[in-house]
């Protein structure tokens, strides 16, 4: 596969500092004479678009606007288009068109594990596939057939592709998926120099098409990923288009992440992988160490470093989320909140205050009175006492005698508005010496979610769902792929955590 004759493959494993090869990449081309708006940089997150640029307009004398083409492929479609927002389809659209074919479409990313959304409604599952079909550029009867899932019906899917497709024409607007799919019907092009594409391996076969028609003119291109970890098939993402790009190929050879114990480990299993790019690539100074325990009780967390707790599906993060709410840790949700509620540790601080002489604003009362019951802890009809002055400071006094407060114990009795084992955990957690505002250092996440981070220590469970088992065992390429992800992403220590039955990666 070819986007230019002048065609660089940059491959970067674990830690070896890709994205910083990229950034040095556009530094060079800056350097060299090349004007910024002849540069197109191309990055899934809009976090690594800005980076590119904050570096760029630090060491040159150029201004964001300079920067026209760094931007996600669907945003750079969208400019070359000459859209405006009303052309582009938003959440009121999807409400209308949910409300006319009865379903509800989630207005944000719902969790997708196995390839299809676990916990959308059956909207979000038609329109998931759909869009699958789109992206894969695959008819949809083949996509129903390769998800293969019993509570997905053929024809709910069909009337949801053509009540979605003739209500765009309707209303004359696009979805995301419509924004590729015009780049590469018009086969329009950006008129730059050079190109970099950062996390090529995840791009899907439609998003290729739309990289060949846009950056056919370029002068060179560079190209970087890792097939090894091309983890998002389930989205639509095309590895082998990947592997069969032509042009020279330079491999990153030092990782700034892996010791040596955990790099062994990563390249045994990832040689499991059938067809890849073999790559050479050495591990940082350092033994670092790799255990394994029968379940996660075993595990020893540091109290200083940084720990990820990874999984392969969500709910198989349940049992290590109630370990260390047992134990009371401080921790990282899966969604990336601290397993602390922001609103729960103000209102104990300030109720603390209080208890204890000092007076707090009104704003600070405000924040507590949720968590008073009324009739028992503040008297009824004053929970949204609006007499409050947020700039204001009131004492318990004061508050008892002209706003309705009635509690008057220590916070874990007063506040019982919190659940009572939400406060058993804050309350465990305080007796082990944690500080309920302190930033958490360990985090539980799916491996997906993970991809891209590191952590000093790294607990991996090594269980698989239904599904994806018995996907590892007709085909372990996917699989072998996203355990791969998990374990390099340690900087010190890995753990592996075995499963509870015969449904494990085998490491």
């Amino acid at each position: 596969m070819q986007i230019t004759i002048n065609q660089k493959l940059i491959l970067g494993p674990p830690g070896c500092g890709k994205t910083t090869r990229c950034l040095n990449i556009i530094e060079a081309e800056l350097a060299a004479g090349v004007e910024p708006n002849r540069i197109a940089y191309v990055s899934f997150t809009k976090k690594a678009i800005e980076e590119a640029v904050s570096r760029a307009t630090a060491r040159f004398n150029y201004k964001r606007e300079d920067f026209a083409y760094f931007r996600t492929l669907h945003s750079l479609c969208y400019l070359l288009l000459r859209l405006k927002r009303t052309d582009v389809m938003g959440k009121a659209h999807f409400v209308e068109l949910g409300e006319m074919l009865g379903y509800k479409f989630s207005d944000k990313a719902v969790a997708v594990e196995d390839g299809v959304p676990i916990d959308g409604s059956e909207g979000d599952k038609l329109r998931f596939i759909d869009n699958l079909a789109r992206n894969r550029m695959v008819s949809l009867a083949d996509q129903w057939h390769e998800v293969n899932d019993c509570e997905v019906d053929f024809f709910a899917l069909q009337r949801l592709h053509d009540s979605f497709t003739a209500y765009k024409a309707f209303h004359n607007v696009l979805d995301y998926t419509d924004l590729l799919e015009q780049v590469v019907k018009e086969q329009l092009t950006a008129n730059v120099d050079v190109v970099v594409i950062d996390e090529a391996q995840d791009l899907s076969r439609l998003q290729w098409a739309a990289c060949q028609a846009m950056f056919k003119n370029a002068k060179r291109v560079y190209i970087a990923g890792d097939d090894d970890q091309a983890i998002y098939r389930w989205s639509g993402a095309d590895v082998e288009q990947f592997l069969k790009l032509g042009g020279e190929r330079e491999v990153l050879g030092h990782s700034y992440r892996l010791p040596r114990s955990v790099h062994s480990l990563a390249c045994r299993t990832i040689a499991g992988v059938k067809h890849r790019f073999d790559k050479q690539w050495a591990a940082r100074d350092d033994e670092g160490m790799i255990e394994r325990l029968p379940h996660l009780d075993a595990v020893q967390f540091s109290e200083t470093e940084s720990t990820y707790v990874l999984a392969r599906a969500g709910y198989m993060l349940n049992d290590a989320e109630s370990m260390l709410r047992k134990s009371g840790r401080i921790y990282m949700t899966r969604y990336g909140d601290s397993s602390v509620v922001v609103d729960h540790y103000h209102a104990i601080r300030d109720w603390e205050r209080l208890r204890k002489g000092a007076t707090v604003s009104g704003y600070a009362v405000g924040n507590i009175y949720p968590y008073l019951r009324p009739g028992t802890g503040i008297q009824r009809g004053f929970k949204g006492d609006n007499q409050l002055d947020p700039e204001a400071q009131y004492s318990a006094a004061e508050l008892r005698e002209h706003h309705g407060l009635i509690a008057d114990g220590i916070w874990h009795d007063a506040l019982d508005g919190i659940a009572l084992n939400t406060r058993e955990y804050y309350l465990t957690a305080l007796r082990a010496g944690a500080k309920l505002n302190e930033t958490p250092r360990i985090r539980i996440s799916t491996i997906h979610s993970a991809k891209g981070g590191e952590a000093d220590n790294v607990i991996l469970l090594t269980g698989m769902s239904q599904r994806s088992y018995n996907s590892y065992q007709r085909d372990p390429d996917d699989e072998i792929r996203v355990f791969y992800v998990g374990m390099t992403r340690a900087r010190k220590r890995l753990t592996l955590i075995d499963g509870r039955d015969e449904r494990v990666f085998q490491v």
